[in-house]
């Protein structure tokens, strides 16, 4: 037995007698496709199942989209649910990049599952091909545990995707969803709900269901080791299998009589699982990314050239009026003349890192791009869809006196007119306020690139230049 795992096990357990049970919960969320951390997630799930046979193990949902191996697969996402498989889950709830290939792509997925699929605020799933349900029994040792799952709306009544991917759902609000199933707690001994909506409204909703034992929570990557709030335990792993949550309850004649939750250090684990590693170097081989998606005309041998073929894609494939790209977004400044294929899309852009689209106005735009570049390290950022000249103080060039910005018409933008823009989810974490809402999400980077590319055919993009830093 690891001895991280051991530790653990001791901090939770209790003294034991005969009429005591307990049940151990192993729990994740946002995974966001880390296939890599699997086969230590399946180490340490088989160590603490050797405490515990009856382990329930559970994911509050963002299972995918982050990685290329998973991502991109001939059946998109099919690796981590391979993955999950083999590790036994027992159930996900529906997160909202479970959408990111649509509803067909989604039930396609939800079919090769040997867990269910979890969420009770969309409306008649089995209609469109989603096995879902809304909740589950389970029986551990003679304790009936009940799930109940939801997943987060965003201002537009329907989770952060991009609306293509949810044609014909519909959803329900979460909090009177979850009123509904108030009855559970007399169905039940254990009842956790499974949400995918967020730290902030995980903390409401224990204010408002104290009838909760467990909150197993997602969405905002937020990192909650066994929080109390009105009697409910809170928990969140943060994610890319960062963390997992070993939860203990403990029963005196099928009542509650303690709650223990504690968070595993993934990256502290030693062991990996074999037949894990075996599954990763699998599809590791994938043939897809030899596929030859566009030629490229012109050899590129500058940062700003890809980048500048890279934020053309954004702007193409979501919609957006204009781009913002952090300097760092762009690994590989080079590109062969010729093919263009998927592994160098991932050698260019290999952090996944997903996108989303904003309102904001001209004036927040200036903002942004000088926000970027001052927490870039004073490298400004690329963009599409516009240019920008900004003026830099000679003596202290980390000094901004001035960003103009102008529209691809060569007008200056309208600091008071809004604009869609496109950004990924670390310019949006490092430049917009944190109560800031997407308007829908796009799936990831290299996936837009790709898209892209494979419409456009061929592309050239030598000598492209859309920032100038003026040094006065």
């Amino acid at each position: 037995m690891k001895k991280n795992i051991l530790f653990v096990f001791l901090m939770l357990a209790t003294v034991a007698m005969a009429d005591k049970k307990q049940v151990a919960i192993i729990s994740v969320n946002d995974m966001h496709a880390n296939v890599q951390k699997m086969p230590v997630l399946a180490d340490i799930v088989d160590s603490i199942r050797a405490i515990y046979p009856n382990l329930l193990v559970l994911s509050a949902g963002d299972n995918r989209t982050g990685n290329p191996i998973n991502d991109q697969y001939r059946i998109p996402a099919y690796p981590m649910v391979a993955m999950m498989n083999a590790i036994g889950f027992d159930a996900s709830a529906l997160g909202n990049h479970e959408f990111d290939s649509g509803v067909e792509g989604l039930g396609r997925l939800i079919n090769l599952a040997h867990f269910r699929h979890l969420c009770a605020n969309i409306e008649d799933p089995q209609e469109h091909g989603l096995n879902v349900l809304p909740y589950q029994f389970f029986d551990m040792d003679g304790i009936r545990v009940g799930v109940l799952s939801v997943v987060q709306l965003s201002d537009r009544g329907t989770p952060s995707v991009h609306p293509n991917k949810i044609v014909g759902l519909e959803f329900k609000n979460e909090k009177e969803t979850i009123a509904k199933y108030k009855w559970m707690r007399d169905e039940c001994d254990l009842n956790i709900l499974l949400d995918h909506s967020g730290y902030p409204a995980e903390k409401e909703f224990c204010e408002e269901f104290p009838y909760y034992d467990l909150i197993i929570g997602g969405h905002t990557h937020t990192k909650v080791d066994g929080e109390r709030i009105n009697g409910v335990l809170l928990t969140q792993t943060e994610w890319q299998l960062k963390y997992v949550c070993l939860t203990v309850v403990t029963f005196d004649d099928k009542k509650i009589v303690s709650k223990e939750a504690k968070l595993i250090d993934v990256n502290k684990h030693q062991g990996r699982s074999e037949v894990l590693d075996n599954m990763l170097t699998l599809f590791n081989e994938n043939p897809y990314f030899k596929t030859v998606l566009a030629t490229n005309e012109v050899e590129l041998n500058d940062v700003e050239e890809v980048a500048c073929l890279m934020g053309d894609s954004h702007v193409a494939e979501s919609g957006a009026d204009m781009a913002i790209l952090n300097f760092g977004a762009v690994r590989d400044s080079h590109l062969d003349q010729g093919p263009i294929r998927i592994l160098d899309v991932f050698r260019i852009d290999p952090f996944g890192n997903e996108a989303a689209v904003y309102t904001l106005t001209g004036a927040e735009v200036v903002k942004l791009i000088e926000v970027s570049r001052q927490k870039g390290r004073n490298r400004a950022p690329f963009v599409s869809g516009m240019t920008y000249e900004m003026t830099v103080d000679k003596a202290d060039t980390a000094k901004i006196k001035n960003t103009k910005v102008f529209l691809s018409n060569g007008k200056p933008i309208d600091k008071k007119k809004q604009y869609k823009v496109v950004l990924n989810s670390y310019v949006a974490s490092i430049g917009l306020d944190p109560d800031k809402s997407e308007d829908y999400t796009c799936g990831t980077t290299p996936e837009l690139l790709i898209e892209y590319l494979k419409k456009v055919s061929t592309v050239n993009y030598k000598g492209k230049v859309r920032r100038k830093i003026i040094r006065k």
